[in-house]
Order: C-alpha cells, then sequence, then structure tokens
C-alpha cells in the first residue's frame, strides 16, 4: 500500500508540533550479525513519537509494554508486549506509550 500524500503530511505537521517540546530520550541498542540488523528502542510511558517511512518488509517484537499505534497501513492499534508483527513498505507509524515499552526490529 503506498502512503497518502495527506497522511504523510498530517504526521509531518504532527513531527513539526512535537518539535516545540523537549526532546525525550529514547535509547538505542544496535546489534549486528552476519547478514543481520537488530535494532532495540526503549520508549518511556507517555511518549509520542513517529517512525521514518519504511522502505522494506520486516518483523518486529514488542517485548515490554502496551502502545498504541496508527499506520495508514494497518490503521488504529493496541499492542501489548509479548507481540510480534510485520512492518510492510511504505509504513509510516504514529505511537503513543501507555507504559515504558521495548520494542525491537530485524533488518536484512
Amino acid at each position: 500500500m503506498e502512503l497518502t500524500t495527506d497522511t504523510n503530511s498530517k504526521i509531518d505537521r504532527l513531527e513539526a508540533a512535537l518539535a516545540e517540546y523537549e526532546p525525550v530520550e529514547m535509547p538505542l541498542k544496535h546489534t549486528f550479525t552476519d547478514g543481520l540488523y537488530i535494532r532495540e528502542i526503549f520508549i518511556p510511558a507517555g511518549t509520542i513519537l513517529t517512525s521514518l517511512i519504511h522502505l522494506q518488509t520486516h518483523p518486529y517484537f514488542i517485548m515490554e509494554g502496551k502502545i498504541s499505534v496508527f499506520s495508514e497501513n494497518d490503521g488504529e492499534q493496541l499492542l501489548e508486549a509479548p507481540c510480534q508483527g510485520i512492518t510492510t513498505p511504505n509504513t509510516r507509524r504514529v505511537l503513543f506509550a501507555h507504559t515504558d515499552v521495548k520494542w525491537i526490529t530485524t533488518h536484512p
């Protein structure tokens, strides 16, 4: 599914509004193996964030916490650990962490 210009511009406007607030620390852990990149992000409770437009299909795993997620591809979802899913190309997300969240993605 192609991300529509309208949805993308709304997310851009949200990002601009969020830039007015103090940045939130979201530590990243990077792990590399032969042919695989693993990224782990810690998202503190109460954080609103957006993602880039994902270009490739890849899995994700929510290891801890509860988070609301909106994307044009999947609509609105409430995800709670333990949880796994697949990110498809052209996915861009808006997320709200209800609790502290540990989210892991893997990329070839």
